[in-house]
């Protein structure tokens, strides 16, 4: 009997709150002398008294999902406050200010105005998607795109004997076979039972907004997001 599971510490997605959370954090970081030296948990510190809304343990979540991202380099080799940012990271601290401004903005801003930051914010999500594929986190990514390119879809159930297969080294061989005996009813998942099943709700809504997939809560599917284009994207959202 195979015991299915999800995965730990599956890590965050950009919800409004969130980003109001970022934005506070980088105009923090943008008062810094960029010649300040940097120290990791000063910074935690400093968070800690400058914000109501922010505090050193979201430091610590965000951080590693932002090296990760492509938006902070390694905290362990910054030296100064300067060289925290990579290029990608500057752009999105830039964004990440006008995405607050115009969201927050009360309806003072056009149907056309926010739709142009919504794309921009599809972009940064798509950009941040493909680093987070070269991580230590890559694999469940790279694995749930090749197989909706192959299956068409999963279910929600589908993704966790997918996360199960990840965690356990299982072969393709082995995932394609339990794939076929749940669409034959030939085995049973109970939801609740899985370990870690929350990672279904951070995992699938962050490659929403990297518009890679797209989930259907009533039809239980996850499909390849192929109708989704912007700039930096081709037709097939790879």
């Amino acid at each position: 009997m195979v015991n299915y599971s999800g995965t730990g510490n599956p890590g965050w997605t950009f919800t409004k709150e969130r980003m109001a959370q970022i934005a506070i954090m980088f105009k923090f970081l943008d008062k810094k002398n960029p010649q300040e030296e940097f120290n990791y948990k000063k910074f935690q510190n400093e968070i800690d008294a400058d914000s109501a809304r922010l505090d050193g343990s979201k430091v610590r979540m965000f951080s590693p999902w932002f090296t990760r991202f492509g938006i902070f380099n390694k905290t362990k080799h910054v030296k100064f406050y300067g060289e925290l940012f990579t290029e990608l990271g500057k752009r999105f601290s830039e964004f990440v200010l006008l995405y607050d401004v115009v969201k927050n903005g009360d309806g003072e801003y056009t149907l056309e105005q926010v739709k142009t930051v919504d794309t921009m914010f599809r972009a940064f999500m798509y950009e941040f998607f493909k680093n987070l594929c070269k991580s230590d986190k890559g694999d469940l990514y790279i694995e749930l795109k090749r197989w909706l390119a192959e299956l068409g879809f999963l279910s929600k159930k589908e993704f966790f004997i997918l996360t199960t297969k990840i965690k356990n080294s299982y072969s393709d061989e082995w995932f394609r076979g339990q794939i076929k005996e749940y669409r034959n009813n030939e085995i049973s998942i109970d939801l609740k039972n899985i370990k870690d099943r929350n990672a279904f709700g951070y995992i699938i809504p962050f490659c929403v907004e990297a518009g890679v997939v797209r989930w259907d809560n009533r039809e239980d599917k996850i499909t390849p997001a192929y109708d989704i284009n912007f700039e930096g994207v081709t037709e097939d959202g790879r």
